[in-house]
């Protein structure tokens, strides 16, 4: 019969729980603690109170504040689930000092905001900006900027890429005539280089780069290169009696290749 280690419900174990260490400094926690205590403005929530005199006491704003904006960033949106981590999470129990705020008071908060929320956005905004934080935004900025620039002079003064069949084709508007082409780093922007051989001496007779990510329509021009690179003796064609073989690139073209034909 199979062994268990030993195990019982109905022990217990006291375990302390610090709540001033239980939110270390360089987690998420840590800063926005620190910026609802020291960087920001909490002051207008003093005129929604009147229990100067009389009456309950009240929440701390910042508390409240600490644990909804914390749930936020937890995907936590349900007043009841806030409430529920404030006595289940120790986190939240440390950054509401384990005051346990009820759902009711946590929603009425959060409704009763107002501009508020948009002055409390702006403290944090402030704080990222005088710590250069939103330095590499405004950079972005710039830049996207500069493209589109770019983009709206291009189509004012640029013309279209056609292609063979006299069509618009995509553009470029560093270098419109280059193409899209798939190579063994991606898709890059560039040109197809094709080179014709004398299969007799292995000699380059002729080369050329095209703007075209697809060999299939350059056999034509390819040969007609060479005619312009080796003109025959006394004006004759020099492919007249050549034999041409090309790569299954091309080779689907199927024309006739031999001048004069």
């Amino acid at each position: 019969m199979a062994r268990y280690k030993h195990h019982d419900y109905g022990q217990s174990k006291p375990i302390p729980v610090h709540f001033d260490r239980q939110v270390l400094p360089g987690t998420f926690e840590y800063t926005l603690s620190y910026l609802i205590e020291h960087e920001c403005d909490l002051s207008w929530f003093e005129a929604r109170y009147r229990n100067d005199d009389g009456g309950a006491p009240a929440y701390d704003p910042a508390i409240l504040l600490k644990i909804i904006l914390f749930a936020y960033s937890r995907g936590i949106t349900s007043s009841r689930a806030i409430a529920r981590a404030c006595e289940e999470n120790v986190v939240f129990m440390a950054l509401s000092a384990d005051s346990r705020p009820h759902f009711t008071t946590i929603a009425a908060f959060i409704a009763s905001m107002g501009e508020g929320a948009a002055q409390l956005f702006c403290d944090v905004l402030r704080v990222c900006d005088e710590q250069g934080l939103s330095e590499r935004e405004r950079r972005t900025l710039e830049t996207l900027e500069g493209k589109l620039a770019k983009v709206r002079t291009w189509l004012a003064e640029g013309e279209d890429k056609l292609g063979r069949s006299g069509r618009p084709v995509n553009s470029n508007l560093t270098d419109n005539d280059s193409a899209k082409m798939a190579s063994s780093h991606g898709v890059i922007q560039g040109y197809l280089g094709v080179t014709v051989v004398d299969s007799a001496h292995q000699t380059i007779v002729h080369a050329q780069a095209f703007g075209e990510a697809q060999e299939h329509a350059l056999l034509r021009p390819m040969l007609e290169g060479v005619r312009e690179q080796l003109p025959g003796r006394r004006g004759a064609d020099v492919l007249r009696e050549a034999s041409v073989s090309a790569d299954r690139g091309v080779s689907h073209q199927r024309e006739r290749v031999l001048a004069g034909r």
